[in-house]
């Protein structure tokens, strides 16, 4: 790739961002409930209500988009969650269906195991950021590109949970580090995780005689403990979970979208 080309793509998806970012912080279903129950007893609704989230939404608000993800971050305790899932189809790599949804297993274990080293690519942080993996450890580090001291995030090993023999399986990327995550006095190594499900079935045509194809719903999350750190915990002020909600929140949701384009295209062309 020449180095026009190469800046132009940057540009493009530069303004995709800015894009989202603008027209997600004009979404109109955005929750904006901070109100001080004045009852004692608040039911399971209000402790609803009061705590900050977004969505669920399209990306970009656009309902043909089959990508949908939601945020929302606990006042109480400051733990962040989200989750993103998209649906796609197509026709199958092998003979038989069980090969076909093994095949999805074994692609997406590789994929989202290397889910650090994908972010640091110049086409998804613009060149920002770089990794560094611990030989003794197995832990990858994302830091800044202009800043390689300064860590901001820190993923342990991938753990798999799942068998070949069935047509969902689930990954965790445990999150051990990092300046964008707050630390627990009690549990240091336990600050939450990304969590990726693959769930496939065989799609149901019209045509007996066409060749079969396969449906998927690709899920990923932000789950277990995870404080970040720009929300303040539970003892911050209420305009800081939702500095979160609109910053970091919404960057993360961008590269989630990009995340599971890649992987669509890693799991359409598997052989």
């Amino acid at each position: 790739m020449n180095k026009a080309k190469f800046h132009s793509n940057i540009s493009i998806h530069y303004w995709k961002l800015l894009r989202y970012l603008f027209v997600a912080l004009l979404a109109p279903n955005v929750t904006r409930a901070w109100r001080h129950s004045t009852s004692a007893k608040s039911s399971a609704k209000d402790n609803l209500r009061n705590t900050p989230s977004i969505g669920p939404l399209p990306f970009l608000l656009s309902p043909q988009s089959n990508f949908r993800w939601k945020a929302s971050i606990d006042p109480k305790t400051g733990i962040a969650s989200s989750e993103e899932t998209s649906k796609f189809q197509w026709k199958q790599n092998y003979e038989t269906s069980p090969e076909s949804m093994r095949s999805v297993i074994r692609v997406s274990r590789q994929f989202i195991s290397h889910y650090p080293q994908w972010l640091a690519r110049p086409k998804v942080s613009f060149g920002l950021l770089t990794t560094k993996t611990d030989s003794k450890s197995n832990e990858t580090t994302l830091r800044p590109r202009f800043l390689p001291n300064l860590p901001l995030l820190t993923f342990g090993p991938m753990q798999v949970i799942g068998s070949p023999k069935k047509p969902w399986c689930q990954y965790k990327l445990p999150i051990t580090g990092g300046l964008l995550a707050l630390g627990n006095a009690k549990r240091p190594k336990d600050m939450g995780c990304l969590f990726f499900e693959t769930n496939t079935s065989r799609a149901n045509l019209p045509d007996k005689d066409s060749w079969p194809e396969l449906a998927c719903t690709c899920t990923s999350e932000i789950a277990g403990a995870y404080r970040p750190w720009i929300a303040g915990g539970p003892s911050a002020n209420f305009i800081r979970p939702w500095a979160y909600l609109s910053s970091q929140s919404m960057v993360h949701a961008y590269v989630m979208w990009r995340f599971h384009k890649a992987w669509k295209r890693r799991l359409t062309v598997i052989s």
